[in-house]
C-alpha cells in the first residue's frame, strides 16, 4: 500500500546534520564515535533508514539491521528496494520515489514486506520523506521510518478469526437449540389448535405446557446473550463477573479456582474495557486448566493509587512464555491473544514464575478506566 501526503507548501529547512552526514557514501566504515544522531536512533525501537534520492542505502539504525538480519557496513549502498518481498511492492516504492523527487509528494506513506534469508517476511508500517536544503532543490536524501507491525496484524486477524468462530458458534446454538425448541412448541401450538377445531377442548395442562416450553426458549437466549457478554458486565459489575468466572472454573477445573476482590475498587464504566479484562482473565484460567494441570487457580482484582490490577496465578506446571510466543501452540495463540487485548486498553501485561507459582499480571491505569 502507498499513500502520497502533500508537503510541498512546507518551508523546508535543512538540519544540522544527516544521519550519515560522517559517512562517504557507500564507504562501508562507521567513524566512531559515533554521530549523536546515530546513537539516538540506535536506542529507538522504530526502523530508521536513510537513502540517496536514488534509493541507496546510506545509514540504517540498530532496529532496522536486526529486522533485516544484515549488518550496516553489509547494506551500506544496496537499493533499499532489494529489501522488499515481492516485485509489486518494489514499483509501488519506485513510484513513490519518483514523486518525492519530482516534488508531488513530500512524504509517502508505506505497508510493505521486508524480506530476510533466514526467517518469513515482515510487515513493517510507516512513511518516505524527501529532504531537501531548500523548498525547491533537489532531494538531497530520502528518510524511511517505520515500525514492524507483523505480530499487531497477525494478532488482529487472530482476534477476527476468534470472534467469527464465536458467532459461528452462536449462530449454531440459535439454529439448534432455541431455534428447534421454538418450532417444537409452534408445532405443539398448531396440534392443539386443530385439536380445538375439531371440538377437542384445550385444558390448562395444555396450557402450561406451552408456557414452560416458552420459559425454556428465554433460559436458552439468555444463555446465549451471556455467552456474548456476562450479564454483570452489562451492568458495571466486573467484580461480579470475575467472581461468576471463577465459580464456573471450579466447578468444572481441574483443581480449585478462587476470586478475591475488593468491595471498594474504582468501577469500570467503559463495557469495552470490561469486557477485555475479563476476557483475559477467562484465558489466562483456560490456558491454565489446559496446559498446566494445577490444583489451585486465583484471580485477583486490585487497586493501586494509579491503576486497576487484574492477576491470575495457578500452581501447575511452568509455562514458558518466551518459547510460546514464537510458537502456534495453543497456549502461545492464548498469550498473545491475552496481550493483545492488554495492549487495546492501555494496560501491560506480564507472564512471570515464581516459587513454584506462575503469573499472569494486567494493570491498566486509573486514568484509562472510562477513556479507553
Amino acid at each position: 500500500m502507498l499513500t502520497f501526503i502533500d508537503m510541498t507548501t512546507t518551508q523546508w529547512e535543512r538540519p544540522a546534520w544527516s544521519l550519515s552526514s560522517s559517512l562517504s557514501p557507500y564507504q562501508p566504515q562507521r567513524p566512531e564515535p559515533a554521530p549523536l544522531p546515530s546513537r539516538v536512533l540506535d536506542s529507538m525501537g522504530a526502523v530508521v533508514v536513510e537513502m540517496d534520492a536514488e534509493g541507496r542505502i546510506q545509514f540504517m539504525n540498530r532496529a532496522c539491521t536486526q529486522l533485516v538480519g544484515a549488518s550496516l557496513d553489509a547494506m551500506i549502498g544496496e537499493d533499499v528496494r532489494m529489501l522488499f518481498a515481492n516485485p509489486e511492492e518494489m514499483h509501488v516504492l519506485t513510484r513513490g520515489f519518483e514523486a518525492l523527487r519530482s516534488g508531488r509528494a513530500g512524504q509517502i506513506h508505506l505497508e510493505m514486506h521486508w524480506m530476510r534469508d533466514d526467517a518469513p517476511p515482515r510487515l513493517l508500517e510507516g512513511t518516505c520523506t524527501a529532504r531537501r536544503s531548500t523548498p525547491n532543490a533537489d532531494v538531497e536524501s530520502l528518510v524511511l521510518v517505520g515500525i514492524d507491525v507483523t505480530e499487531r496484524r497477525d494478532m488482529e486477524r487472530d482476534m477476527t478469526a476468534l470472534n467469527t468462530a464465536e458467532r459461528r458458534a452462536v449462530s449454531q446454538s440459535l439454529h439448534e437449540s432455541l431455534g428447534m425448541q421454538l418450532a417444537a412448541t409452534a408445532m405443539h401450538v398448531q396440534n392443539l389448535k386443530a385439536a380445538v377445531e375439531q371440538g377437542t377442548p384445550c385444558t390448562a395442562d395444555d396450557l402450561d405446557a406451552i408456557a414452560d416450553a416458552i420459559r425454556e426458549g428465554v433460559d436458552k437466549a439468555r444463555e446465549l446473550s451471556h455467552e456474548l457478554l456476562p450479564v454483570s458486565l452489562q451492568q458495571d459489575r466486573l467484580t461480579e463477573a470475575l467472581s461468576d468466572l471463577a465459580r464456573e472454573a471450579d466447578r468444572h477445573g481441574p483443581g480449585r479456582c478462587t476470586f478475591i476482590g475488593g468491595d471498594d475498587l474504582p468501577a469500570v464504566h467503559n463495557a469495552s474495557v470490561a469486557m477485555h479484562l475479563h476476557r483475559i482473565a477467562e484465558e489466562a484460567v483456560a490456558n491454565a486448566h489446559a496446559h498446566a494441570a494445577p490444583t489451585h487457580t486465583g484471580i485477583r482484582l486490585h487497586a493501586t493509587s494509579r491503576a486497576l490490577v487484574l492477576t491470575i496465578h495457578n500452581d501447575g506446571s511452568v509455562w514458558h512464555p518466551t518459547q510460546h510466543d514464537h510458537t502456534p501452540s495453543d497456549a502461545g495463540k492464548g498469550l498473545s491473544r491475552m496481550r493483545y487485548r492488554a495492549h487495546l486498553i492501555g494496560a501491560t501485561f506480564h507472564v512471570g514464575h515464581s516459587q513454584g507459582m506462575t503469573t499472569v499480571t494486567c494493570r491498566l491505569p486509573l486514568r484509562r478506566i472510562s477513556a479507553a
